[in-house]
């Protein structure tokens, strides 16, 4: 599979080629190949090198160009482009914003290696720029290409075999999207058999006398299975990824990751089981699941009778009163700091809480940091939504929306994702509903513990 380079800059001379080269668009490899053996005079000599030895000595790379940043930032809104390797020019002629802004876009919205091509005057005006705060968290996918230097590509390609062998996005990002494409369209051929009229009429809910909606989520929960399956089924060029233990782990990376794969921020105004939201002027350090089923909401006063069921969540923090107090009630102090959640549903010592680690949020000076909460099953309780200006027939058919809460906020929410989600709404079903059952004595209790004990000693 072919990696990718781009170049930006505005030197590329495409301005004598109106007839068959537009400007604003993607310079392709023929392009640039053709410019390269037939145009004699360019504005800069260390471009046409740097095209060449690509070229001559690295075959296996595919070349592409923009002559300038709002250009390439114009294509990937509209087209699926993603190189590893960017080679990106410090000085433009016209462009609409300040070149350290557009790096800092591209570090950003990529995971592509950026060699920053100029010449050695401008060397200390960008050190000091990579120098700030903003710049730091991408500092090694950074490379300094001086114009005209010998073997500019080779040292970049350097760095980009090293992450090819070490960094995930590097090593599988070509083949996952690759993959990707090829799963969505076979979904799309099968959906293809079907009107729009018929998939929303098969798939929609019954939202008023004569018709049927489907709102963009649950689309793409319906679609979610079969791109799991197909992507899973592809072939791949290591079937199981393995490792030994790394000598150091970035817990807050860990933090961040995690919560990617726990949850999601839809942005409808349609309340689901599993929304974690606030009420209007609340802070962190509470929050609410939802956990009344998505089928009841869909017709909530036809067949909730306009109640919705919650349960609270406490942050995980030093300034969350309510959640020491709590948690004192029950335990010792020292007992409490030994409890280890092993996942969304297990906290260990207590019975009938759980843990939702690494939801995200962000502090007023903008950063980010990711919030563990315990959920309290027990105190679940319930709010009666007061009922919308309609018809009765159509009140009963009308499924819950934000809009319709008072006191609390849908906008921003998050949403737990499965395989989380459905596990751990059981979990707290069960928290509230069990049947409790007489602790054995301590006596007994040791007991037990001293025949293990006997019956696994080697």
């Amino acid at each position: 599979m072919k990696r990718k380079i781009c170049i930006i800059d505005d030197s590329l001379p495409t301005s004598d080629y109106p007839d068959f080269i537009t400007e604003t668009n993607l310079l392709d490899q023929s392009i640039l190949k053709y410019l390269c053996l037939k145009h004699d005079s360019w504005p800069e000599q260390p471009l046409k090198g740097l095209l060449l030895e690509l070229f001559n000595n690295h075959p296996s790379w595919t070349i592409s160009g923009f002559l300038n940043p709002d250009f390439y930032f114009n294509h990937v809104t509209e087209e699926i482009f993603s190189p590893e390797v960017i080679i990106f020019d410090w000085d433009y002629a016209t462009t609409s914003v300040a070149t350290e802004i557009h790096l800092l876009k591209i570090l950003k919205t990529t995971y592509s290696v950026v060699g920053i091509y100029t010449g050695a005057d401008k060397k200390e005006e960008i050190d000091a720029i990579l120098a700030e705060k903003e710049f730091q968290p991408y500092l090694e996918r950074i490379q300094m290409v001086e114009k005209g230097e010998e073997n500019s590509i080779a040292k970049i390609l350097q760095v980009v075999n090293s992450r090819f062998e070490s960094h995930f996005a590097f090593k599988f990002g070509q083949e996952l999207k690759f993959n990707a494409v090829k799963a969505l369209d076979s979904i799309l051929v099968d959906i293809g058999e079907m009107s729009f009229d018929e998939f929303v009429w098969t798939f929609g809910h019954q939202r008023e006398d004569k018709e049927r909606l489907i709102a963009i989520n649950e689309f793409i929960e319906i679609l979610s299975e079969k791109f799991r399956n197909n992507l899973a089924n592809a072939t791949w060029s290591q079937p199981i990824f393995k490792c030994s233990k790394p000598s150091n782990v970035n817990a807050e990376l860990v933090r961040k990751l995690w919560s990617y794969r726990l949850y999601r921020f839809p942005s409808d105004d349609l309340v689901r089981v599993g929304d974690i939201i606030t009420k209007e002027g609340g802070g962190n350090d509470e929050k609410f699941l939802v956990i009344s089923s998505d089928c009841h909401m869909n017709q909530l006063w036809k067949k909730n009778f306009g109640s919705l069921t919650l349960i609270p969540l406490y942050a995980n923090s030093k300034t969350s009163l309510i959640f020491k107090n709590k948690l004192l009630t029950a335990k010792n102090r020292g007992d409490i700091r030994k409890a280890k959640a092993s996942s969304i549903t297990n906290l260990s010592g207590f019975e009938s809480l759980t843990l939702i680690t690494s939801i995200p949020s962000v502090n007023s000076d903008g950063s980010e940091e990711f919030i563990d909460y315990v959920a309290f099953p027990r105190s679940v309780f319930s709010i009666d939504v007061t009922k919308p200006a309609l018809d009765e027939s159509k009140i009963r058919l009308q499924a819950l929306h934000y809009s319709h809460l008072e006191g609390f906020v849908g906008l921003g929410r998050l949403s737990i994702n499965e395989p989380f989600r459905s596990p751990l709404i059981q979990y707290i079903v069960n928290a509230i509903t069990g049947y409790g059952v007489p602790d054995y004595p301590e006596e007994l209790q040791n007991s037990i513990q001293i025949r293990f004990d006997e019956n696994f000693t080697a």
